[in-house]
C-alpha cells in the first residue's frame, strides 16, 4: 500500500466559493457566486467558512488566455 499523502498545514493563498449565496456584510447586501475567489482574512469568510474551501492553483484562472475580441489594431484569425 502506498504511503498516505501528507496534507500541508500551510494557510491557503485563496479560498473559492463552493456555492452561490447572498449575505449582508457591513450593512450591505453581497452576492457571492460559486467559483469566486477570496483572500484569507477577508470579512466575508467570518462565520461563512462552510461556503468556501481552499482554492487550488488551477482554480485561480477564471478565463482562458485567449481574448474574446481583437485588441485595437489586431486581426482575429
Amino acid at each position: 500500500m502506498p504511503p498516505a499523502k501528507k496534507q500541508s498545514k500551510a494557510k491557503p493563498e485563496l479560498y473559492i466559493a463552493n456555492q452561490s449565496f447572498s449575505t449582508m456584510l457591513d450593512g450591505e447586501p453581497i452576492g457571492v457566486h460559486k467559483g469566486d475567489l477570496v483572500a484569507p482574512g477577508h470579512p466575508i469568510l467570518k462565520g461563512r467558512m462552510n461556503f468556501f474551501e481552499p482554492a487550488e492553483p488551477k482554480d485561480y484562472v477564471k478565463f482562458g488566455l485567449e481574448s474574446a475580441t481583437a485588441a485595437p489594431g489586431e486581426k482575429r484569425d
